[in-house]
């Protein structure tokens, strides 16, 4: 099959090729032996998609599971959702299980290589096509090992690079629809599922691992954009934190100005930056605020619950139904939130009350006396919530570098690393 390259690229490599041949000529004029130049070309993983054939064909997702000899064992629903499920998956010949997300009859997406921020799982693909080997390991997000997808009738198994190279083709536009993924099982646990059994500690570990593999991220120009405590696994003993579900990844790219940002509205309530939900264009500070919020829901679950009734629930309801907001920077500070927390406090019973009454009280004292000491969690977690929205005059998040410096500054700050 015929390889397709972009103007760019062969603007590219023509430079390379010039570049080359003039080093050869003024050799020669000096009488200098020099080694002949390779061919300046991209690497092969970006070929045409006759070197990346399907692992298997077939006509349907069953009949591609049983042709790569995997099976789903009974009992091996691990969720279902709106627009599909999820279930463990079992390979002939290998120990570990992994994961296998298939999508509802009509909610299959459309996979492209556009950079449009609409879900679109084949960006995901980008995140293993880089000469760097090492970038997937650092980036602790579970990626798909293969994609299921079906294009004119015919459904195949292919591997990222495979993906990628069916995609290149011309008459792919439009026409390939992603019924499935197959990826290996997260490390660890579901951190929702353990979030009342984590320890100051462990909380500790969950938001570094997070921002680790954000700032990661950041490095390449992708956000997650679905950062919540239901897409983030946490190993107690490794300490390993790693995302999960990479439909919403966007790729943002530095040649195309209107792909260095996106504007979708995209993730869930509580984790939505305001720029999301007032339609402005975000980036990476769209993730680092996701990360802050779930380190703050797991921090106290109240002082969340507070945040999102007060200042963030109101603008999604009118955001939800299309109305007009005015763009802000920021719904909340540290001020209204300790604010929220006395109204909330003077509600309950000074002492006494119930067994719950006096267990918000706790915890709202607790949160209260954290956000006044500099040198607490919840104070971190507050400062990376008000770094996340900063007006553009004062932190540039379109500049990787600057978002880059961002998270190096965070990831040292002792209030993450002291035992």
């Amino acid at each position: 099959m015929m390889k397709h390259s972009s103007a760019s690229d062969v603007f590219d490599d023509k430079q390379l090729m010039m570049r080359a041949l003039l080093k050869q000529a003024v050799a020669e004029r000096l009488g200098i032996q020099v080694q002949q130049p390779v061919q300046a070309r991209r690497p092969e993983q970006y070929a045409g998609s006759d070197l990346y054939p399907p692992k298997t064909v077939g006509t349907s997702v069953n009949e591609l599971l049983r042709n790569a000899q995997m099976s789903v064992p009974a009992n091996g629903i691990l969720g279902e959702g709106g627009f599909g499920m999820a279930r463990k998956l079992r390979v002939q010949g290998q120990q570990e299980l992994m994961v296998l997300k298939t999508f509802k009859q009509g909610k299959e997406p459309k996979l492209s290589q556009v950079r449009n921020g609409r879900p679109n799982e084949a960006i995901a693909a980008y995140l293993t096509s880089r000469r760097d080997k090492t970038y997937a390991g650092r980036v602790n997000v579970v990626q798909p090992d293969y994609y299921l997808v079906e294009k004119s009738g015919t459904f195949m198994m292919l591997d990222p690079l495979a993906l990628r190279a069916l995609l290149k083709d011309s008459s792919s536009k439009g026409n390939v629809l992603c019924v499935g993924t197959v990826m290996k099982m997260a490390e660890g646990e579901e951190i929702f599922s353990m979030a009342n059994q984590l320890s100051p500690a462990q909380r500790k570990q969950v938001l570094k691992g997070t921002l680790q593999s954000v700032s990661v991220l950041n490095e390449r120009g992708f956000v997650h954009r679905d950062i919540k405590p239901q897409n983030a696994f946490f190993d107690a003993g490794t300490g390993k934190v790693s995302l999960i579900d990479t439909g919403l990844l966007h790729k943002s790219s530095r040649r195309t100005a209107y792909a260095d940002t996106v504007s979708n509205f995209a993730g869930t309530r509580l984790f939505m930056h305001p720029k999301i939900l007032t339609s402005r264009p975000y980036g990476t500070e769209a993730d680092l605020y996701a990360s802050a919020m779930m380190a703050l829901r797991l921090e106290s679950p109240l002082a969340a619950g507070i945040l999102n009734e007060d200042y963030i629930k109101p603008v999604y309801d009118v955001a939800i139904k299309g109305g007009s907001l005015r763009p802000v920077d920021r719904f909340f500070n540290r001020e209204m939130l300790v604010e929220a927390i006395n109204m909330r406090l003077a509600r309950l019973p000074a002492s006494g009350g119930s067994a719950v009454q006096a267990a918000d009280r706790a915890e709202l004292k607790r949160v209260k006396a954290d956000l006044a000491d500099p040198n607490s969690l919840a104070s971190f977690i507050m400062d990376c919530l008000m770094l996340a929205t900063d007006p553009p005059e004062k932190t540039n998040w379109r500049d990787r570098a600057q978002a880059a410096d961002v998270y190096r500054q965070l990831l040292s700050d002792p209030r993450l690393n002291r035992a």
